[in-house]
């Protein structure tokens, strides 16, 4: 987890207690075989049930295409601006 001594991180205070992680990582090993592992996880280090994983996973989705969906909103706004 990264905490607030990480220069280049969105930071989680010291305080806080972690409920729930989706970490899924994608390596290529020694023999240039590409891998990806589930490594999510309670805050107990426990298995994530299914249904956190893809919650967690919905959101993940949306805040990474949200930006280009505002992009898209704006362009739309403009054009119809333009034919006025």
């Amino acid at each position: 987890m990264m905490h607030e001594d990480d220069e280049e991180c969105v930071c989680v205070p010291q305080d806080a207690v972690v409920l729930r992680e989706l970490h899924i990582l994608e390596y290529m090993d020694g023999e240039g075989e590409i891998w990806k592992v589930d490594l999510s996880h309670n805050g107990s280090d426990g298995d994530l049930p299914l249904g956190d994983v893809l919650e967690l996973a919905e959101w993940a989705k949306a805040v990474a295409t949200a930006p280009m969906i505002a992009d898209l909103v704006h362009s739309f706004i403009q054009a119809g601006e333009d034919d006025d």
